[in-house]
């Protein structure tokens, strides 16, 4: 939700995803007083540092085609001031026509310290982002009569393989010791395909999970119904 907003502020604002989000991560404006300063302005600077990285890696200021579109999010677990944690982003690119999504890309960038088994830690993140992008294109769980309608996997969908964007995974090299992983590639895959939508001619969308949304989309775009662009 988060990074949705920012997103959306962003575009009310008329300015540049990536150039909104790094115009507020600047660790000079962090008070003198602030608690455990030195651990903000790491935390600071570490996302600085991957949004940076993961922009010149996907070229965003190369823009996408029409029906094409680019989302960015980024994340950290730093819930209390004493709390190292992972810099972390995500681009989602996605193509979008007639209401048809196709995710074509998840590029993430982490700066987590020094890494012990590369192999599990983009396994973990590729992970992470397979079952975000669930998340937010499937999973519902409604009630009919006080009980749960969804039994298993035919009317409970998990992300197909044929529907698997490509993902790329890069680390900041760091010989600081390490600082975990854990759920980042969730949360970041989610909002990340959110902004893409957007991005890409379609929808601010406001509620999960996004498939039933975009089937009403692509009906409106049959019957001529909607207001959206084309490229929709």
């Amino acid at each position: 939700m988060n990074q949705c907003f920012i997103d959306e502020l962003a575009e009310l604002a008329g300015r540049d995803p990536l150039e909104y989000q790094l115009s507020m991560l600047r660790s000079e404006d962090i008070p003198a007083d602030f608690e455990k300063r030195e651990l903000q302005v790491e935390r600071v600077d570490k996302q600085r540092r991957v949004l940076e990285e993961l922009g010149r890696i996907v070229q965003w200021d190369q823009k996408p085609g029409p029906g094409r579109g680019k989302g960015l999010a980024v994340h950290d677990l730093s819930y209390w001031p004493e709390y190292r944690s992972t810099g972390a982003a995500a681009i989602a690119e996605v193509t979008l026509s007639h209401g048809e999504l196709k995710i074509d890309r998840v590029v993430a960038m982490l700066d987590c310290g020094r890494i012990i088994n590369p192999d599990n830690a983009r396994a973990q993140i590729e992970g992470g982002i397979a079952f975000g992008l669930t998340d937010a294109l499937y999973s519902e769980i409604t009630l009919a009569q006080g009980r749960v309608t969804q039994s298993n996997f035919h009317d409970y969908p998990i992300l197909r393989m044929n529907e698997m964007p490509r993902i790329e995974v890069h680390f900041i090299d760091s010989d600081r010791a390490p600082e975990g992983l854990g759920e980042y590639g969730v949360p970041m895959a989610i909002a990340a395909l959110v902004n893409a939508i957007r991005n890409a001619g379609g929808p601010r969308l406001y509620r999960l999970p996004l498939a039933p949304q975009l089937a009403n989309l692509r009906n409106a775009t049959a019957t001529g119904s909607t207001g959206t662009s084309a490229s929709c």
